[in-house]
């Protein structure tokens, strides 16, 4: 099998046995589904998927196409709980703080040598919900996932300052699993 895609590992040969039921498997997992037949027992093609196009490693690629970091490298970092602050138009921009070292340092944690422009430095706990600057809270993510990740974390911002969502909830959940929260507040 071939796998072209940007989140593809390239020159990446796997030792993990796939058949046809592994396809079936990875694109059942991607959308939910029961899995059927033999894909209940098969391997899915996540292996094929556990690095940035061109650059080198993130945290890896679920079976759902979408990356998250290494929590050993990237377990979140939490700067306020002040909802007076946070809820402050243009809080976020008042204390964005991240260097050009500090991106090289992160780069080197996770071995990326991807161009710059193939990823966001994102903060796994968004400054706009209290995220810190601190490298433990960067990784170097894919630039459509980031897209998709910030949709969610305006959408987030704007339920804790409602009332309707408990920060420091948000703050576990989305460094638990920001895809798993994006799933479960309905994609935003």
């Amino acid at each position: 099998m071939i796998a072209l895609s940007p989140l593809a590992s390239p020159g990446h040969s796997s030792n993990v046995h796939f058949t046809h039921s592994s396809t079936l498997r990875t694109v059942e997992e991607v959308f939910g589904l029961t899995k059927l037949r033999d894909a209940a027992n098969a391997s899915n093609l996540a292996d094929l998927f556990s690095a940035i196009a061109a650059g080198g490693p993130t945290g890896g690629v679920g079976p759902d196409g979408h990356s998250r970091p290494d929590p050993r490298l990237t377990p979140g970092q939490v700067l306020t709980t002040d909802l007076a602050k946070i809820c402050t138009s243009g809080y976020s921009r008042t204390v964005r703080s991240v260097n050009a070292a500090e991106k090289a340092k992160v780069a080197a944690a996770y071995t990326f040598t991807g161009a710059s422009s193939s990823v966001e430095y994102d903060h796994l706990i968004s400054l706009e919900l209290g995220g810190s600057n601190d490298p433990t809270n960067l990784w170097p993510e894919p630039i459509a996932d980031a897209h998709v990740k910030d949709g969610l974390e305006a959408h987030l911002r704007s339920e804790v300052c409602a009332g309707k969502l408990n920060l420091a909830d948000v703050q576990a959940r989305i460094a638990a699993d920001w895809v798993k929260l994006w799933n479960d507040v309905g994609r935003p």
